[in-house]
């Protein structure tokens, strides 16, 4: 085990500096870009970003492997026993709406699966990070704070953190089947699974096929530090440093308590709808 003394320093310094460079950015004028095959939209602030951390990382961890969203993939990772992986921006589309809700995620990759990770969000001045081998840190200003998720008892008071951005047939059927009245919105997929580390959501639930290792791997390992669990839409671990950087069969997220059973439920309802088409 490591606690990553020296990762931590590094990591939420680069956070802070492209968290810097980036809201630079915000309060101007700037192009937007789509990028080819549909794969969304990106900025100037996304790039800058990404050369400040990469420039960073390679630094200070010159053998250490990188997967970055703005970044031509490398193959030669999946050798590499540590891989970082950043998401320069994550809610590009939220950083161009201006709704303050989009986060910079770096995290470690070790045995495939997310060891350490920071996530920063400059608009909201929110700083975590963390690991399953160190628990959970918010970062504000000069004071630092442990995080811990408190498990509730009663699955009819979880509250679900939703997409601003992006609806979803499938929690609108979940949403009906279980009874789930409590739901936030928020941006950045990342900033939704620390809405959970911050106790004011419960759970996440990204049904699509769509998000990649990027978008999860940062606040998997934050979640994780705080007590919390993320795995795919079948209750399966998440798997890091793939060929195929897809989350293929979802992702959700928790506090921990009743996992199993919202992932039962996942499962039930794309049942339904798989045998009503």
């Amino acid at each position: 085990m490591t606690n990553f003394s020296r990762e931590i320093n590094i990591i939420k310094d680069l956070a802070y500096q492209a968290g810097d460079a980036v809201l630079e950015i915000y309060k101007r004028e700037y192009e937007v870009v789509e990028k080819e095959d549909n794969q969304g939209p990106v900025t100037e602030a996304d790039l800058i970003a990404n050369k400040i951390i990469l420039k960073g990382l390679k630094k200070y961890f010159p053998r250490d492997a990188v997967i970055s969203e703005e970044s031509p993939d490398n193959l030669v990772r999946l050798d590499n026993k540590r891989v970082w992986c950043v998401d320069p921006i994550d809610g590009t589309l939220e950083f161009i709406k201006k709704n303050d809700e989009f986060s910079i995620q770096i995290g470690l990759i070790q045995n495939k699966r997310p060891s350490f990770g920071v996530v920063y969000m400059p608009a909201l001045k929110i700083m975590v990070y963390g690991g399953s081998s160190i628990g959970a840190f918010k970062e504000c200003e000069s004071t630092l704070e442990q995080l811990h998720i408190k498990p509730k008892t009663n699955m009819s008071d979880l509250i679900m953190v939703v997409s601003r951005s992006h609806p979803s047939k499938v929690l609108d059927a979940l949403k009906e089947k279980i009874g789930f009245r409590n739901e936030i919105s928020f941006g950045s997929i990342g900033g939704k699974v620390i809405m959970i580390v911050l106790g004011k959501a419960d759970f996440f639930i990204h049904a699509n096929p769509n998000t990649k290792e990027w978008d999860t791997c940062a606040p998997e390992a934050v979640l994780m530090g705080a007590g919390g669990h993320m795995s795919d839409l079948s209750g399966l671990i998440l798997n890091y440093n793939k060929k195929n950087v897809f989350n293929l069969n979802g992702v959700v997220a928790s506090g921990g308590w009743g996992h199993a059973h919202i992932t039962q439920k996942v499962q039930d309802v794309l049942r339904d709808r798989k045998n009503n088409r």
